[in-house]
């Protein structure tokens, strides 16, 4: 595609003003499986940030239990 090849704003404009709407887009009937409801868990706090996280999502580092985001990073303390 070149630049050649994409309209302006107002060239955009002027090909669908006015158009109905049966020639601008084709709308058809989709049959799509709905996933199952997701478990309802309890929460912990992340023992770093303190954000509730639910339980099946913490991750034990250095014997402490914390959420993803704190568990990959290295701003734990080094001494407590």
């Amino acid at each position: 595609m070149t630049a050649e090849d994409i309209l302006s704003n107002e060239d955009f404009k002027k090909c669908v003003e006015g158009k109905p709407l049966k020639d601008l887009f084709s709308i058809k009937t989709s049959h799509v499986a709905v996933p199952p409801k997701a478990m309802i868990e309890p929460s912990r706090l992340c023992e770093w940030c303190g954000e509730p996280t639910m339980v099946s999502k913490l991750i034990e580092t250095d014997g402490r239990y914390m959420c993803r985001e704190c568990s990959d990073h290295d701003y734990r303390p080094v001494a407590e």
